[in-house]
């Protein structure tokens, strides 16, 4: 069948159909009500139709598609599909980006291809790998067409933003619905009566538009598997027996990535929203930075090396046209300026994760409040409502810092310097692309771009364009080498936030009301002044690190030899190190007491939940010899009671407000009464470098990341990549934990490794007592 009417559609909203009440109006909805069932019988029938024939072929399809070539494969896609198939990934935003080169080099704009924009994720370089055509063909065949009616629209949002599709009518007084699997139901026109709510459908624009896009996949799918068999429909359902159903594709075997999940969402069922998980997103967060800025007031190692890290992301580093660095670079200002915004970005990340963590707690507690009430039928509670959009504004806020930093410093990058060049404009540095740089050839330059320019990030859409971030650079080697660690983590900031964002703004079927809700957003900009007051204060207040307070940073100042031998003359050096970080700190303190009345420790002890003391290295002593004991023929070292009896008190003070019951907890070790981890010697091996002690043994130089990842899974968590370098680590019985991978480089140095482990420690309460080797079947899986 061919399908005109979206094509057809106007190409501006004064083009759509609009008439008010009356009889036009009855007259229109007739004709609409008529179409509608047309496009809902045909569909319908095509799923019915896909349905069996998976009942009877899915092994085979599966199986055939798997082995044939590229060349065979696109020559079955083309075949299928109704129009030419487009050929890159998401051909919406790559058909923006081409069309604003030609304005800009030729000042004609051409015709867009509005199919492109319907139906985005249908294009030869995803639907030609193995996995993605499947999972589309399993799950349009398995649920029914409204399992996905919301998540239609959400896939085309690019055109529908752009004003390049154009639902085919506007009318008002009318709701679609798109419930249940006959024609009746699904596409049934419904006015606005007393007992009846608009909240339950869609508008009929929009339903007709849904109706149209499902119709046409469908088609798709069935012809899909006549042209992969070789047969026609009827004879592939009327001549085959039904064969045992297959259970859903497997989309990863290993450790899943965002990356792998965001281009596989238009082909799986739709994730729905949900705020435990959510929940557990900022509260790892929320660890993560409170561990950032405790470890910059203990580890001179690791202050030393922030510092280096952002002064390496400066605009002074950046030649200008005569190839000179700024004037300033290496002086008392640039390292005020360094410093300042280290120490600041540090408390601002502490506030906004604790501030959102208490939100999404609040919005949980009202929902199970409200648990009776919240029908998909119904507008939300206001109550709860209210503090969901919160949430959300939150959430955009929690980006606005992460998106900032990424423009100021990915510029003045190491690996990416080269290709920019200072200037100053009205005084201020700017960096501006060399004019030998072609940025449209750059895959990083092209998204950094899109990024930078906030009307191209509102335009392309703050999840699309991360989206692409991760697809383009971080998910390629050759792309990945030229992002350092600091961008990493700015990057990955900034992907959490939006993903927890964009999750919200698709809690259907109420997310649609949640961007017309003027009054809500006018109360969200009120609130935010009040939540984040101190950080305001704070950030007014600029300090000035005076380098006799401070010392230099690349001195030896702040050497400290963690990871090295335990001597005496490291211990000296270890103190010195101390003794000076302390000096900074106290500057700090000083200065902020004496600028706002206030001590910053009281200012911000409300966003700590639990306050840990600064580790030092402790008076020097000579080393001692270990106690031993003979286990099965080899010398094991002695397990503190007390500190099996510590272990076993933390996981009951740490599970006591879970639902989960503390015997399933236990269930986590593997040999509760001892208190023991039985490690193989991969997952061993990590754990001897992440809990390392100096002694007379050097630890391991590094250990690899993959290594680390095998470590925690060993420790019964689930690893997740999100954006940039962040990982998540959740586990079903304790609370999960975050960790941002090395890059470029997936080595751990021991001395980072050692910081890894001391967050673990004071995480979950684990030490060195509680992991043994076992040299049979360990726990660790095999990679």
């Amino acid at each position: 069948m061919e399908m005109t009417p979206i094509e057809s559609a106007p190409t501006n909203p004064d083009g759509w159909v609009e008439i008010a009440a009356g009889p036009e109006t009855e007259k229109l909805a007739g004709k609409v009500a008529l179409e509608a069932a047309g496009h809902s019988s045909l569909l319908l029938y095509n799923w019915n139709l896909l349905g069996q024939i998976l009942d009877r072929h899915e092994d085979s399809l599966r199986k055939r598609w798997i082995k044939k070539t590229k060349t065979w494969r696109k020559t079955i896609l083309s075949k299928a599909w109704y129009s030419d198939m487009p050929l890159c990934h998401r051909p919406d935003i790559d058909h923006l980006a081409r069309e604003k080169k030609k304005l800009l080099e030729e000042g004609t704009l051409g015709k867009r291809p509005v199919n492109t924009f319907i139906w985005p994720y249908i294009n030869m370089e995803d639907l030609i790998r193995d996995k993605p055509i499947l999972c589309l063909l399993n799950t349009r065949a398995r649920y029914s067409p409204s399992t996905f009616v919301d998540h239609e629209l959400e896939f085309c949002r690019l055109g529908l933003d752009t004003d390049t599709v154009i639902p085919p009518l506007k009318l008002n007084g009318y709701t679609m619905h798109l419930d249940g699997e006959t024609v009746e139901s699904y596409g049934k026109l419904v006015t606005w009566g007393d007992n009846s709510s608009p909240r339950a459908g869609f508008k009929p624009g929009d339903g007709m538009l849904i109706l149209e896009i499902q119709e046409q996949v469908m088609e798709f799918l069935v012809k899909w598997c006549e042209a992969v068999l070789n047969k026609p429909a009827d004879v592939l359902v009327n001549e085959f027996p039904v064969e045992p159903r297959l259970g859903p594709v497997v989309i990863v075997s290993h450790w899943p990535t965002i990356e792998i999940l965001a281009t596989y969402a238009p082909y799986v069922i739709p994730v729905e929203t949900n705020f435990y998980r959510l929940k557990d997103f900022i509260n790892a967060r929320h660890s993560a930075a409170q561990d950032h800025l405790q470890t910059l007031r203990e580890d001179p190692g690791y202050f030393q090396d922030t510092i280096l890290q952002y002064s390496e992301h400066r605009a002074e580093l950046i030649l200008d046209s005569m190839g000179n660095i700024h004037w300033t670079y290496d002086n008392p200002q640039f390292w005020d300026r360094t410093l300042s915004t280290i120490v600041d970005n540090a408390y601002h990340d502490v506030a906004v994760w604790d501030v959102l963590a208490k939100q999404v707690r609040l919005v949980l507690s009202l929902q199970k409040k409200y648990a009776r009430e919240i029908d998909p039928r119904y507008a939300l509670p206001p109550e709860y409502r209210k503090h969901v959009q919160l949430l959300r504004g939150l959430l955009l806020h929690s980006s606005k810092n992460p998106h900032t930093n990424m423009k100021n410093m990915l510029p003045a990058s190491p690996r990416v310097r080269n290709l920019w060049e200072r200037e100053n404009l009205n005084g201020k540095m700017m960096a501006r692309i060399r004019c030998d740089i072609d940025e449209e050839r750059d895959p990083l330059l092209w998204v950094y771009l899109k990024l930078q320019n906030d009307d191209e990030y509102h335009r392309y859409g703050h999840k699309d364009l991360v989206d692409e971030m991760e697809k383009l650079v971080f998910a390629q080697p050759e792309q990945n080498e030229r992002i350092s660690l600091l961008i990493a983590g700015q990057f990955s900031d900034l992907g959490l936030s939006v993903l927890m964002q964009h999750e919200i703004e698709n809690y259907h079927p109420w997310a649609a009301e949640f961007k017309l809700d003027q009054s809500s957003d006018i109360w969200i900009i009120g609130q935010l002044p009040k939540l984040y007051s101190h950080v305001l204060e704070f950030g007014r207040h600029r300090l000035s690190f005076t380098l006799n307070k401070v010392s230099h940073p690349f001195r030896s100042d702040f050497s400290y030899p963690c990871d090295q031998r335990q001597t005496r003359d490291n211990a000296i050096t270890m103190w010195r190190a101390e003794k000076n970080l302390d000096l900074f700190w106290e500057e700090v303190d000083k200065q902020y007491e004496a600028m706002t009345g206030k001590a910053l420790s009281e200012t911000f002890a409300h966003h700590f939940p639990v306050k840990h003391e600064l580790e030092r290295t402790p008076e020097w002593i000579e080393p001692y010899k270990e106690d031993f004991i003979e286990m099965d023929g080899r010398k094991e070292a002695k397990v503190k009671a007390k500190d099996l009896t510590k272990t076993i008190s933390s996981l009951k003070r740490q599970n006591k407000n879970s639902p989960t019951k503390y015997a399933a907890s236990q269930a986590v070790l593997l040999d509760t009464m001892k208190g023991v981890f039985k490690l193989d010697p991969r997952a061993y091996r990590v754990f001897k470098a992440l809990f390392h002690t100096p002694s007379d043994e050097d630890g391991p130089e590094a250990i690899s990341w993959g290594d680390f990842l095998y470590f925690m899974s060993a420790m019964e968590f689930s690893p997740l990549k999100l954006y940039g370098n962040l990982w998540h680590f959740s586990n079903r019985f304790i609370r999960p934990t975050q960790f941002y991978a090395p890059q470029p480089d997936s080595r751990i140095f021991l001395r980072a490794a050692i910081r890894m482990g001391r967050r673990l420690r004071r995480t979950y309460d684990w030490h060195p007592e509680m992991f043994v080797l076992d040299n049979g079947k360990g726990k660790g899986k095999s990679s």
